[in-house]
């Protein structure tokens, strides 16, 4: 009947609402979004106890040789605007540590539609000045804008870079945007070039080329210019071989390798060292330096409900990911102040999966999360030292408790032989670890355990209902 029809088409408009879209994922991330591997992680029969493709390895060594002293030492946090104007766990400018960073990048500004920068918020033009205000707690430290980003998408990029007069325009623009605010550099996050089906062009590759080069013909080496790249698909939008030399920095978006987007849906990590690794390759490959690259890493983690409880491990089935975090408000993501919580308020003993240097715990039965800490991160920026990458990055820094503050990167190296460990790192006796509940919590965090089970639980029943009732 009619009636049946119309309901069960809003049933299935429901559930698909509780399901993040790579859109709804935009306000936790601005990386890319791998096709499924199903050959690796598809078979219901899969080894999950060994999910991690492939073998550890050193990335090959080209003719470009570490250097300690000077390589590796970019320390890049990206900061959200919008991040000071959360109902919870807001995080202003003024709680970021300057003296653990070299470079802090707002993100974002955007482009109008003649192609000229302007702040996403008229609230930003006052976030910009209260990052100024670090440089008196630490001199050395830099200060970018980032341009762009998922929700702004490809288009208004393209037709800027469509022409040299339109270039210009932008150029122009971005240099009084920059000298207006103090800004020292601008991190082009175009998402993506090429994609026409985002809105790009297939001469986006070259046109962005031009841009690069028009940019530091204009800046000289007064400003930075740095791009953010996908670790997959998109990246075949970006001439990084060609635009490295104008660049100095690129920051690769090795995190969102898997997701809720992905069919069958499996209980996986947003990211792996084992995957990076492989995607790193494939730069050396097309003959991008190391040395400009910065690793991404995330400060946050993805949650899924599972089918089978008895399967907890990485790479087990999932029947939907889990409900919004009550402070990041995107289905599926959990930001680590919210895994904090959720570890600090249940018993809860996370899991190291070694070779993709990650967490994982379940809690509440069948919710079952993956994220980094201290000691995967630093695993993770380890593994770019010893690799010769120019330093890292995370994706964001607004996502921790300032009063639980993550350390990425060891301040102490040893002698492997004394410390045991196969990297020689030790992290500094008074950083925290996300296992530790916060000194200090945020009264408007809630109950994130909770919420995120009975909001999405209450919310699969009704899909339920709805489907078994018109069947």
């Amino acid at each position: 009947m009619a009636w049946m029809r119309d309901l069960a088409l809003f049933g299935l408009v429901f559930c698909s609402s509780l399901v993040p879209t790579r859109a709804s994922l935009d306000s936790h991330s601005h990386g890319d979004f791998l096709l499924p591997q199903v050959a690796e992680y598809g078979s219901r029969d899969l080894d999950v106890e060994h999910y991690a493709p492939g073998k550890r390895a050193h990335l090959e060594q080209r003719e470009e040789k570490c250097d300690l002293s000077v390589d590796n030492q970019r320390k890049v946090a990206y900061y959200e605007s919008w991040a000071s104007r959360r109902e919870c766990n807001t995080f202003q400018p003024s709680d970021i540590n300057a003296s653990r960073w070299t470079h802090i990048n707002i993100a974002f500004a955007v482009l109008d539609w003649v192609g000229k920068i302007t702040p996403a918020s008229k609230e930003d033009e006052e976030i910009y000045n209260k990052a100024m205000a670090l440089k008196d707690e630490n001199e050395d430290l830099q200060i970018w804008i980032a341009v762009g980003g998922k929700t702004m998408g490809s288009r208004r990029f393209s037709n800027m870079a469509s022409s040299r007069r339109s270039r210009e325009k932008f150029i122009q623009s971005a240099k009084e945007f920059m000298d207006a605010h103090g800004f020292d550099g601008i991190d082009i996050d175009w998402e993506y070039p090429a994609a026409t089906h985002m809105g790009g062009q297939r001469r986006d590759t070259e046109n962005l080329t031009k841009l690069v080069k028009e940019m530091r013909e204009a800046f000289g080496d007064k400003k930075g210019i740095s791009v953010a790249v996908p670790a997959g698909h998109y990246l075949k939008g970006f001439d990084l071989k060609s635009m490295q030399s104008d660049l100095d920095m690129i920051n690769f978006m090795s995190y969102d390798l898997h997701g809720a987007w992905e069919t069958p849906l499996l209980a996986l990590p947003g990211t792996n060292l084992t995957e990076i690794e492989d995607a790193l390759q494939n730069l050396g490959d097309k003959g991008v330096s190391m040395k400009k690259v910065n690793l991404g890493l995330a400060y946050y983690g993805y949650a899924y409900i599972l089918e089978d409880k008895s399967c907890s491990k990485p790479g087990c089935p999932a029947f939907a990911p889990i409900g919004t975090g009550p402070c990041g408000k995107t289905a599926g993501t959990l930001e680590v102040a919210e895994v904090q919580h959720i570890i600090a308020n249940n018993t809860i003993d996370p899991t190291l999966s070694p070779e993709a240097a990650i967490m994982h715990f379940t809690w509440d039965e069948n919710n079952w999360a993956a994220y980094d800490n201290n000691e995967t991160l630093q695993m993770k920026t380890a593994f770019a030292r010893d690799n010769c990458l120019g330093g890292s990055f995370v994706w964001a820094v607004d996502m921790q408790n300032p009063e639980n503050e993550l350390a990425p990167w060891a301040v102490k190296r040893k002698n492997p032989q004394e410390s045991g460990g196969e990297n020689g790192e030790e992290s500094s006796p008074e950083e925290s670890s996300p296992e530790e509940p916060a000194t200090k919590a945020n009264a408007n965090a809630g109950s994130p355990s909770k919420m995120l089970s009975q909001g999405f639980m209450a919310g699969s029943f009704i899909c339920i209902f709805f489907i078994l009732s018109v069947i």
